[in-house]
């Protein structure tokens, strides 16, 4: 028996997380920062900002920073896959 991709184990566990699925959910619709995401999940800046490096180490979103502000957006992998079609199915 091989070993697994740790890359797609890691890639897979960080969309085990119901706050990751939702960060992708509110970002789908436009770009925000990481206060945006604190205050629209109701948690702290730090958890919030965990949750978005999880999420950029595993390129499903992408960073640009404007003079202080940083924002982040679906990455080109993201937006092109299934996976955020299943995303978007589940919403409602």
């Amino acid at each position: 028996m091989s070993l697994p991709n740790f890359k797609i184990v890691n890639s897979l566990k960080a969309l085990g997380s119901e706050r990751r699925i939702s960060i992708i959910n509110h970002i789908k619709s436009r770009d925000r920062t990481m206060l945006e995401i604190s205050r629209l999940l109701k948690i702290s800046d730090s958890t919030a900002s965990y949750h978005l490096r999880k999420l950029v180490r595993e390129e499903y979103l992408t960073v640009e920073r404007h003079g202080k502000e940083t924002r982040f957006s679906l990455s080109p992998r993201l937006r092109e896959s299934k996976l955020l079609r299943q995303i978007q199915s589940d919403d409602g």
